[in-house]
């Protein structure tokens, strides 16, 4: 035992000795001291209507996993591993709204580490060093890494079964993979696309001698989907329902709106905040300078990313199901044609971007077909960094060991410089603070006003703030019952913000409320209306 301990320190100490983890490390800590302010903050959006309430009532009845261990109303029918984790550190740490943001911190340096790590052990330091630069820069990952939500741990999750399944150790694979569908069900499309992806390797590549252990490898990416299979069983017997009845209504199929969402979905991973660089340089520099194929391949594979990215967009306008269909044959192409061979030039550090390439695929046209929301796509962000570090690492490394790096700090840097120019408030940007520190005037201002009897007009989150002084914006403890989504002639006053319709506006306006006291911070505004007084 001491000798096993004598040899971990050692190897601590080795390792603390690179430049790169050093690098590693002092990013880690810039950005946790960056994240540092934002612990204190209310709860924001989903986190304050349904996340924060239901980790609560998870800490109030005891951590558990079974799906009657809260009202589904608060869990959502999700599944209650992020609930549980969140519940058992409040045990630890205390109930107050630092301690639980610092829990989802935690977990965000928790994936931090592991891209690092991931990358490191397929490729190079300078690899998972140049993927965890590109997702610190990003800044759906800024926003939600201390923001009480699942998809970081998801994120988390879903990328260590990836990595164990690249590492071909099956029980961490299963662990992992079961952690996932334990967080929340869409972890069931990394699940498909690793069976994709072993069932293509069975085809294409079968293993000489092997293809016992191929088949093998089927069975345990399954398992852990069969495990979870018993909960949802559970929930069944207990709620007469295997999925929320909500959410299985939220699924669609309307040609127009799944192009649409599609293309939000590819705006938000590949070209918001400045990633149409690294994307671009990505599509059209490296298969040009990748060594790895004949380089004469990379004259089809742009065009294909050019054609796919032109029909998606409109910019080639073609009918019907046709605007779909030609950019996924597209890309199904870009992959035969490009990610395959790089497979066979390196196994272990190039399937990771294989997987990751049909992950993020199958996320987007789930989401395409689901209700959409921006941050639900974060679980695939690390892979397509991970997947471009690497490709970048292969090609540029020859030249110098530091030119990645440079490259990747280059690009990071753009987005960086991104952060703060797109005005729209969201759980996926840091302006979401401005949104907080609004309402943390207004709401206090009708306080003052002693308006908690009155007739508001609320949006979804003026209702949540205002009836719940959990949520931190209430400075006493006297809720606002009053407050609907509705205007009519009773309405006496409404709290509008840059996020009210502008048909809502007139609704209040021809109800005869004015502008009462206006406050702002960054780009977000909040405005209290009332009806003069007569």
């Amino acid at each position: 035992m001491l000798e096993r301990w004598h040899a971990w320190t050692a190897a601590v100490r080795k390792e603390l000795r690179e430049p790169w983890t050093l690098a590693f490390l002092v990013l880690l800590l810039a950005f946790v001291a960056f994240k540092w302010r934002y612990l204190g903050l209310p709860f924001f959006w989903d986190e304050a209507w349904v996340y924060a309430p239901a980790v609560k009532a998870m800490y109030k009845n005891g951590p558990s996993l079974l799906p009657d261990a809260i009202d589904p109303l608060l869990s959502r029918g999700h599944p209650l591993l992020f609930h549980a984790a969140g519940a058992a550190w409040m045990h630890v740490f205390g109930t107050s709204r630092t301690a639980m943001h610092a829990f989802a911190l935690v977990v965000s340096i928790a994936l931090l580490k592991a891209t690092y790590l991931c990358g490191m052990r397929i490729a190079s330091r300078q690899a998972g060093l140049g993927a965890a630069l590109l997702l610190v820069a990003n800044e759906m990952f800024l926003a939600q890494s201390a923001i009480l939500l699942p998809e970081v741990l998801l994120a988390l999750t879903t990328l260590l079964a990836a990595w164990a399944y690249v590492e071909r150790r099956p029980w961490a694979y299963m662990a992992a993979a079961t952690c996932a569908l334990l967080t929340k069900e869409p972890a069931l499309i990394l699940v498909l696309a690793l069976l994709a992806w072993q069932l293509l390797l069975l085809v294409v590549r079968p293993p000489a001698g092997h293809a016992r252990e191929g088949w093998r490898w089927v069975g345990v990416l399954l398992a852990p989907v069969g495990l979870v299979f018993l909960l949802f069983l559970y929930q069944y017997q207990v709620f007469g329902w295997f999925l929320y009845p909500e959410h299985v209504g939220n699924f669609h199929w309307v040609e127009r709106e799944v192009t649409y969402n599609l293309k939000l979905a590819f705006t938000d991973l590949f070209e918001a905040q400045g990633q149409h660089v690294l994307t671009y340089a990505f599509a059209f520099a490296v298969p040009v300078l990748w060594r790895g194929w004949d380089r004469r391949w990379a004259f089809l594979v742009i065009p294909l990313y050019v054609a796919a990215i032109k029909v998606l967009y409109g910019r080639w306008s073609l009918p019907g199901l046709w605007t779909i269909a030609v950019p996924a044959l597209c890309l199904g192409l870009v992959f035969a044609l490009f990610f395959l061979p790089a497979y066979r030039h390196g196994p272990k550090r190039n399937e990771l971007a294989c997987i990751g390439f049909l992950f993020t695929l199958g996320f987007m046209g789930f989401t395409a077909l689901n209700f959409f929301s921006d941050r639900y796509l974060f679980c695939v962000v690390p892979f397509i960094f991970l997947g471009m570090a690497v490709f970048f690492d292969d090609v540029l490394a020859p030249y110098h060991r530091a030119l990645p790096i440079a490259v990747m700090a280059v690009f990071a840097g753009v987005m960086i410089g991104q952060v703060g120019r797109d005005d729209r408030t969201s759980d996926i940007r840091l302006n979401y603070a401005d949104a907080i520190a609004v309402h943390q005037q207004a709401i206090p201002f009708c306080e003052q006003q002693g308006l908690q009897d009155s007739v508001f007009y609320g949006s979804f989150l003026e209702r949540t703030y205002m009836a719940d002084p959990g949520a931190g914006y209430l400075v006493g403890n006297t809720p606002f019952p009053h407050v609907r989504s509705v205007v009519d002639d009773i309405t006496a006053y409404a709290i509008t913000t840059d996020l009210t319709p502008p048909e809502i506006i007139e609704q209040l306006n021809a109800q005869g409320l004015r502008p009462w006291q206006r406050f702002s911070a960054g780009h977000a505004w909040a405005e209290v209306l009332r009806k003069p007084p007569l």
